[in-house]
């Protein structure tokens, strides 16, 4: 989950952050948060998912 996402602007970030990793095929985040749903053909460790939400300025909650 992420929060602190409060307007499109907001999300879109985050999902564009999310679309760079390598091997991400769609990504959905939803207002209001927490939620954000990606699908990736790869695994992604919960780290990196952690360090994207963070550097664009928002709170990761955890994998749901």
């Amino acid at each position: 989950g992420v929060n602190g996402m409060s307007c499109g602007h907001c999300s879109k970030a985050v999902k564009d952050a999310f679309m760079e990793i390598e091997g991400v095929e769609k990504v959905e985040v939803s207002l209001p948060p927490p939620p954000a749903t990606i699908t990736a053909n790869v695994d992604i460790a919960e780290e990196v998912l952690k360090a994207i939400v963070e550097d664009e300025g928002y709170e990761f909650t955890g994998i749901l």
